[in-house]
This record gives structure tokens, C-alpha cells and sequence, in this order.
């Protein structure tokens, strides 16, 4: 799967690729991994399943952000960019920063319960995410200081 690529990431870029041939594989590509991830804006048909890599790229971003993976009803279900680019998540995006500064109500005067509940979860990914980050770099092995050898 191109090493997971998104799909919507590559047609994106292919609509601003001032080449038109680069611009037309690009957008193949785009389409293909779409279709393959089952992406709900892939034109055409989708496999049945995910491709056994794509399952495995889900089971990982589920841990990450703290879901189960092995839940029954799955959290994540397609390329985990497509999550990304819902008109929710840009919403989450720009009320974040004011709920972490305790101002939600100024930007958000009567939020809904669904909004609060997943301003909570995005703020609990990214704890999640942040811990996993410090995690690694703890793990990484140390590197021998580089400079002039004698």
C-alpha cells in the first residue's frame, strides 16, 4: 500500500502539481489507495476488506489514541487521514486551543454534549500521542557523542 499512503493526501497534491502527467499518476495513485483503503470519497468500487496492512495501520492508531483494538465495532475503519479531514475535526482543531485556556464558552457559548465529549477524546489522543513520543525517545538507544577522531 505505498507504505500506507493517503490516498486524498496524493490526489490533493496532484491537483497542485503544475505537471500534468506527474499531476495524472499522482491522481491514479490517489485513487487507487483510496479505493484500497475503502475511503468514503474513493469513486469507483471498493474492495471488501482492508488489505491485512491497512488493518495493522488501524490497530496501531487505535492504541495510540487509546481505543481498543480488538473492539467488535471498531473506532477506525478506513485511512486514518480521512478522520482528519471532516469538517468535525476542524472544528475540534479550532476550539481546542480554548478549551485548554478554560475560554470554550467564548468561542462556544452553549456546547453540545457531543462537541465536549469529543473535545475530551482529542485531548486524550494527544495525551496518548505525546506519551508514546516521550516513550520512544526514551527506548532509542543513546548515540556516541560525534566529533574529531584522534
Amino acid at each position: 500500500m505505498a507504505a500506507h499512503a493517503c490516498g486524498c493526501a496524493l490526489r490533493d497534491k496532484a491537483a497542485a502539481d503544475p505537471d500534468p502527467r506527474g499531476a495524472k499518476i499522482l491522481d491514479a495513485q490517489g485513487a487507487d489507495l483510496q479505493r484500497a483503503w475503502r475511503c468514503p470519497r474513493a469513486e469507483g468500487r471498493c474492495p471488501d476488506e482492508l488489505p491485512s496492512e491497512a488493518r495493522a495501520v488501524l490497530v496501531r492508531v487505535s492504541r495510540l489514541v487509546g481505543e481498543d483494538p480488538n473492539d467488535p465495532v471498531p473506532e477506525f475503519t478506513t485511512c486514518p487521514c480521512w478522520y482528519t479531514r471532516t469538517p468535525e475535526a476542524h472544528a475540534i482543531e479550532r476550539l481546542l486551543p480554548w478549551f485548554e485556556k478554560g475560554q470554550l464558552a467564548l468561542r462556544e457559548p452553549h456546547p453540545s454534549a457531543v462537541l465536549v465529549e469529543a473535545i475530551d477524546l482529542t485531548q486524550h489522543a494527544l495525551t496518548m500521542r505525546q506519551a508514546d513520543d516521550l516513550r520512544r525517545v526514551r527506548e532509542k538507544p543513546e548515540e556516541p557523542p560525534k566529533g574529531p577522531k584522534r
